[in-house]
């Protein structure tokens, strides 16, 4: 069954690395390669191979037609995400891969994983202060409750000293 693939815009394909199963999509800016043999960008290798982008064996190549984006979702990985890209797509819609040719997008970007950390971090910080004013505090009260018990008991003692010294008739 024939795809009609120039009919349909730009040409769009799933790669797919047999040696390590990663998939990518990739338009074609030419075709000026001898047949059988592919040029990949940096970043395209690096979906498809690792962090190196050294190439491992065969690469699949299949036509797709992927519908028009119409939301991104972003993680920085870092705070400072504005300064250099580099990050996550954490939600795309209306599919995994979209075509993002001549496409109106609506694009948020969430809070960076550093963020993220760095809040939990806070977090905890103000649980453990928390835990820590409540037994201090639990302590303190624990303190004066024994205090008031030596007071008392003082008192008490003081009053027994003083009828001893007087006698019954002394309370009269």
């Amino acid at each position: 069954m024939a795809q009609d693939a120039s009919k349909n815009g730009a040409l769009l394909f799933e790669l797919r690395s047999l040696a390590t199963g990663q998939r990518t999509h990739a338009g074609v800016l030419a075709f000026s390669t001898p047949d059988g043999v592919i040029a990949l960008p940096a970043k395209v290798r690096q979906c498809l191979f690792g962090h190196s982008g050294a190439a491992q064996g065969a690469v699949e190549v299949r036509y797709r037609r992927l519908d028009k984006g119409s939301f991104v979702r972003f993680q920085p990985l870092t705070r400072g995400f504005h300064e250099a890209v580099g990050g996550e797509v954490i939600e795309l819609q209306p599919s995994r891969a979209v075509s993002l040719i001549d496409t109106d997008m609506e694009a948020e970007v969430v809070a960076s994983e550093e963020t993220e950390a760095l809040v939990r971090e806070w977090e905890e910080q103000q649980r453990r202060s928390a835990e820590a004013l409540a037994a201090a505090k639990a302590a303190r009260e624990a303190e004066l409750q024994a205090m008031a018990a030596a007071v008392a008991a003082a008192a008490e003692e003081q009053l027994f000293d003083f009828v001893d010294a007087k006698g019954p008739a002394g309370l009269a």
